[in-house]
């Protein structure tokens, strides 16, 4: 309970937070959370950030019935995941030492303490528990621990079958939580072997069903990606990054995750693109680091497997997401950090009780407690950051001013502020960095439409459409800028799109209409305006161009009552008057 609370004081200052980056893909604009009736629509989502992790969408179509989008629901359900997975690691840690040596196995109850408050306090976990994005990796992580706990647990229960089965259960969970759940039967098993079994053949006899059990989760998680695949995530070899490129970034990013550990800052809530490897930037302490400390890590295990397990698991954990297998867009995430944290943490603190322990050093344990507190702060005084997309996108940039994402968030956030100037400083700043990154294309094009500049938008607005093609508020934006420009032909067809791709934009509609009767095509129009009618029937512009195109279509009769309707919607629209009064002074039509 104390480790619960602890995590949750840490975090508590985390719970206003707003949405930023992929919740607007996770919540904001995810269809399949809004009615959690409908079942298969929230278990198989399409949005791009947690499509093929089913479980997860679930839960935030639980919090979209709880609070809708009030940001605070969401955050208190990741910290209480956060407090789940560290209260699930004091119990692994705890029950591992108590099977240890005797040194370890009297102090099993304050080194699963420290641990386990030291990884949940430790600042370098904020990005994970404070990003509501991240509950992917907060739920794949508390399941994973939980299946460790469940193998532990087994070992010494009267009904281990009971165990086993939960453990099975929580590793299918994680498998449609995260794909990084793929390395739960390796783990599983190397845990088995290095404190529960005599060798890998003793655990593969007595755990046979198990095993069986954990690795039936692979064809699960195969169809998931199979399904709903990962490359709608920037996942694979199609983005540019080739897999030799990433992996020599990868042994950068892994020195990092490191150096993070250790000392924790400067923290880098998006890394972006940037962080590839560029020819000729050397690596090579980086790739020797890295080498070495596998060597040691495979070393230890061979040695004394009680010490080699977290070592090496450390290294697993990382695998799926640091190996050869690009994440276009994010090469490095300390996100990734969350479990191998773990692995970490038990090394240091199992470590500096081994060395205090021979020493006499009856401090070191109290002295562990206040190093977590410490952390502890330092995760609130982050969280802080959090609290102003402003601040933390500034922050972003100034870590990170080679990421063109970054600079084109803060430029987003600056516009949705009403900074618009400050705005387009920064969208101009990422395509400086690169100027083929069509989010910052697009969105200077609306920063210059809105500043009625549509001829200085045109450009940026085509650049973009040229890579994201099936936007539908692309495609609206650029037939406003092109009727702007009066080349109506023009706008008809991607303003026909915007109409297809975002059924109830009445905005899109009534640019169609406008662009249609513009370009002399009244019957079109009107039928443009029609649409618009039906999905804003409130709205008297629209009645009243629908008018409009009916009279230039010949439509006498039919103008004259839409002209009434949209001079009810607003009576002191004095051209609509006049346009009734002129409509009504025409012959009527015999079309009735």
């Amino acid at each position: 309970m104390a480790i619960a609370l602890a995590a949750a004081l840490a975090y508590a200052n985390s719970l206003r937070a707003p949405f930023v980056l992929d919740d607007t893909q996770s919540v904001i604009r995810n269809p399949s959370i809004r009615h959690l009736a409908d079942l298969k629509a929230v278990l198989t989502p399409d949005s791009g950030t947690t499509a093929g992790r089913p479980l997860v969408n679930l839960s935030f179509a639980l919090n979209y019935a709880w609070s809708g989008q009030a940001v605070w629901s969401y955050h208190l359900v990741n910290v209480a995941w956060h407090a789940l997975a560290a209260v699930t690691l004091f119990g692994l840690v705890r029950r591992t030492l108590a099977r240890s040596t005797d040194r370890c196995r009297s102090a099993a109850l304050p080194l699963a303490a420290t641990t386990a408050a030291v990884w949940a306090l430790h600042p370098l976990l904020t990005e994970v528990v404070t990003y509501v994005s991240e509950r992917s990796e907060l739920m794949m992580g508390a399941c994973y621990l939980l299946t460790l706990y469940g193998l532990a647990r087994a070992a010494n229960a009267d009904r281990p079958w009971r165990w086993l089965v939960l453990s099975v259960a929580a590793a299918w969970c994680g498998f449609a939580s995260k794909e990084v759940m793929v390395t739960v039967p390796v783990i599983a098993l190397l845990y088995d072997r290095a404190y529960l079994s005599e060798s890998f053949g003793d655990a593969l006899r007595r755990r046979r069903w198990y095993y069986g059990g954990l690795v039936l989760g692979w064809p699960l998680l195969a169809f998931l990606m199979t399904a709903y695949p990962i490359a709608g995530r920037g996942v694979g070899f199609g983005f540019g990054a080739g897999a030799a490129t990433y992996a020599l970034t990868e042994f950068r990013a892994l020195a990092t995750y490191l150096a993070r550990a250790v000392w924790p800052a400067p923290l880098v809530f998006d890394y972006g693109p940037a962080a590839y490897v560029k020819p000729g930037q050397a690596i090579v302490l980086d790739g020797m680091i890295v080498a070495a400390l596998v060597g040691a890590a495979i070393t230890a295990w061979w040695k004394v497997k009680r010490i080699g397990f977290p070592a090496l698991a450390f290294f697993i954990l990382l695998a799926p997401t640091s190996s050869v297998v690009p994440i276009a867009l994010q090469p490095i995430a300390e996100s990734r950090m969350y479990l191998p944290l773990a692995a970490l943490a038990v090394l240091a603190v199992v470590g500096v009780h081994a060395v205090g322990g021979r020493s006499g050093h009856r401090w070191i344990p109290g002295t562990l407690l206040l190093a977590a507190l410490g952390l502890g702060v330092l995760s609130m005084t982050r969280n802080r950051l959090y609290a102003d997309p402003i601040a933390l996108w500034r922050d972003t940039v100034a870590k990170a001013p080679e990421n063109p994402r970054a600079c084109d968030s803060l430029g987003t956030t600056l516009a949705a502020a009403g900074q618009a100037a400050a705005a387009r400083a920064e969208f101009e700043a990422a395509l400086r960095i690169d100027p083929a990154f069509a989010p910052a294309h697009y969105n200077l094009g609306v920063i210059l439409l809105n500043a009625g500049d549509p001829a200085g938008a045109l450009p940026h607005l085509q650049q973009a459409l040229a890579v994201a093609n099936e936007q539908g508020p692309l495609n609206g934006y650029l037939g406003d800028a092109l009727v702007q420009l009066g080349r109506y032909a023009e706008a008809i067809e991607p303003l026909r799109a915007a109409v297809r791709l975002q059924p109830g934009n009445v905005d899109a509609a009534f640019a169609l209409g406008n662009a249609l009767g513009a370009a002399g095509q009244y019957e079109a129009a009107a039928n443009a305006f029609r649409q618009a009618a039906a999905w804003g029937p409130d709205r008297a512009r629209v009645h009243n161009n629908l008018a409009n195109a009916l009279l230039y279509a010949g439509h006498v009769d039919e103008a004259v009552a839409e002209y009434r309707r949209a001079a009810a919607l607003d009576p002191n629209d004095q051209s609509i008057r006049a346009n009734l009064e002129q409509a009504l002074r025409l012959p009527p039509t015999t079309h009735r």
